[in-house]
């Protein structure tokens, strides 16, 4: 290797070391972009009583019983749904939901017209096998220590493919499933568009981190999406599956993720070093459709105060109108 290459492969490491000490995962990542103030009360102050008070969605509990579903089924594993389970439940502590009503409805083929959603898992990895995808890296933890400064990321699935000899990185999505799973709606089909996938900051970040790591390199990108595997029940689609299976992208190149991915890391690792060194981390006042997330989340009042919520209208408002 040359003066000029040895160079280029510690160079990147170098800025990452002089952040000083930083923990950060994909997630952690996505949130500080979301809103620094929100990453500060997770990751740094550890709202142990905001975890206690408020209750975690059931969809992410359960999206991670799926996960370690496929994950067993995919390695050759022997499956216990019930402790599977019931160690989802106790990583995420106060869950939204009845654990033994979940546990019935795992092997229930009702739920899903048809399907349960244990067998729904075994569809997958059967659909997958069944188009030469081989498993080489099933929910495998990757880390990257750079000085006092840590990256860490869990690809769901890297899976070469028999037929063609390319290598797939592929994210499991479980959207759509979870209010007909809960008995509170439908079903909704899930669809991403090619751009979607090549440029899903999850999916160079997973990728980036193989490459930087290991030397591999992904030549696709997919997310498996269970939902579109159960047959629409009625209409003039009956029968037919609610969408693709798998969505398929070209992955990023190589140079896409080291010279643009990586330099939008640094970017951000920078920002949250710096908010840990002058202890100020702004408030995004994140909205969607208009409408402010900070209402919804769990560390509203320690963040925005708390505040008596009226209910009548200002006397200037006609509450007879219409």
């Amino acid at each position: 290797m040359s003066v000029e290459s040895l160079l280029s492969e510690t160079a990147w490491k170098t800025k990452f070391h002089k952040l000083g000490e930083l923990k950060l995962r994909q997630s952690s990542i996505r949130q500080f972009r979301y809103c620094p103030k929100k990453f500060y009360y997770d990751y740094f102050l550890k709202a142990d009583e905001d975890r206690k008070k408020y209750a975690k969605p059931v969809y992410f509990t359960m999206g991670s019983y799926f996960h370690a579903y496929v994950e067993a089924h995919s390695l050759g594993e022997t499956i216990e749904p019930e402790r599977m389970l019931r160690e989802c439940w106790e990583k995420d502590g106060n869950v939204d939901a009845d654990f033994s009503e979940c546990l019935f409805k795992l092997d229930n083929k009702e739920v899903f017209y048809g399907e349960s959603l244990n067998s729904l898992a075994v569809k997958v990895c059967q659909y997958l096998e069944s188009y030469g995808f081989a498993p080489e890296r099933v929910e495998v933890l990757e880390s990257m220590d750079m000085g006092k400064l840590s990256i860490t990321g869990t690809p769901d699935l890297v899976s070469v493919n028999k037929l063609t000899g390319e290598r797939f990185m592929l994210d499991l999505k479980t959207t759509g499933l979870w209010r007909k799973f809960m008995g509170t709606g439908s079903l909704s089909s899930v669809k991403y568009e090619p751009d979607q996938i090549t440029f899903a900051t999850q999916l160079q970040h997973y990728d980036w981190m193989l490459y930087r790591l290991h030397g591999i390199k992904a030549d696709k990108y997919g997310y498996i999406c269970p939902v579109n595997f159960i047959p629409t029940a009625s209409g003039k689609n009956k029968g037919q599956l609610r969408g693709e299976p798998i969505s398929i992208a070209p992955a990023a190149t190589i140079e896409q993720l080291t010279e643009i991915y990586e330099y939008d890391l640094y970017g951000t690792a920078k920002e949250i070093a710096k908010c840990r060194d002058t202890n100020d981390w702004p408030r995004n006042r994140p909205e969607t459709y208009g409408k402010l997330d900070c209402v919804s989340c769990r560390h509203r009042d320690a963040c925005l105060g708390q505040r008596e919520i009226r209910t009548e209208l200002p006397d200037f408002i006609d509450s007879n109108i219409g």
